[in-house]
C-alpha cells in the first residue's frame, strides 16, 4: 500500500526521545549522591565534565524530541487548538523546570552538602514528578493530533483494501464475491 500519510505509530516512536531525557534527568538527579555520599568522583572538575555531559545529552534528545513533533505536525497539517496550546505550554513548563533542577545539580553541587538528604530527596521526587506529569501534558497535547492521524490512517487502508477487492474481480482472479470475503 502506498501510503503518503503517516502512521500512527510514529508519534510513540518519537515518544522515546523524550523518555531518554527523563532517564538522563533522574541521572543527573543521582549524581549529587555519588559525589557527596559514595565518593564516586575523585574530583568536584571530573563530576562537573560527566554532569555536563549528561546535560548536554539531555537537551540533544529533547531537542531531537520537539524538532520531530513539529515536523510531524506541519506534515499532518494539525492546527493546535486553545486547550492542545494550554497542555503544551505545560509540558514545556515541567521540562524547563526539570532542566532549572537539572543544572543546579551541576553549578551548586557544594549548596547540596548541607541537609544533603532533605534537599537531595525533594530534588529526586520533584524531578520524578515533573517527568511524568511532562509525559502526560504531552500526551494531552497531541491526543487530537493523534486521533486525527489514526483516523485519516485507517479510511486510506480501507480504500486500499477496497481497490484490492474491485481490481481481484475485474481481473477474474476470483469468481464471486464469496471467494473474496472468505480470503
Amino acid at each position: 500500500m502506498k501510503n503518503k500519510l503517516l502512521h500512527p505509530k510514529t508519534y510513540f516512536y518519537i515518544k522515546y526521545f523524550f523518555t531518554i531525557f527523563c532517564f538522563l534527568a533522574i541521572i543527573l538527579a543521582l549524581m549529587p549522591y555519588l559525589y557527596l555520599k559514595k565518593d564516586f568522583f575523585s574530583s568536584e572538575t571530573l563530576y562537573k565534565k560527566i554532569t555536563w555531559l549528561i546535560f548536554s545529552f539531555q537537551l540533544l534528545f529533547l531537542g531531537i524530541f520537539i524538532y520531530l513533533k513539529i515536523k510531524i505536525t506541519k506534515k499532518t497539517g494539525y492546527k493546535y487548538d486553545k486547550k492542545d496550546w494550554i497542555w503544551f505550554s505545560s509540558f514545556l513548563l515541567c521540562v524547563t523546570i526539570s532542566l532549572i533542577i537539572s543544572l543546579l545539580f551541576i553549578i551548586n553541587i557544594n549548596g547540596f552538602a548541607n541537609n544533603f538528604w532533605v534537599k537531595w530527596s525533594l530534588a529526586i521526587v520533584v524531578t520524578f514528578i515533573l517527568a511524568i506529569l511532562a509525559s502526560i501534558t504531552e500526551l494531552l497535547s497531541r491526543y487530537k493530533e493523534h486521533q486525527k492521524v489514526a483516523m485519516d490512517y485507517e479510511l486510506e487502508a480501507l480504500k486500499h483494501d477496497e481497490e484490492v477487492m474491485k481490481a481481484k474481480i475485474e481481473s477474474k482472479e476470483v469468481d464471486s464475491l464469496e471467494k473474496v470475503f472468505k480470503e
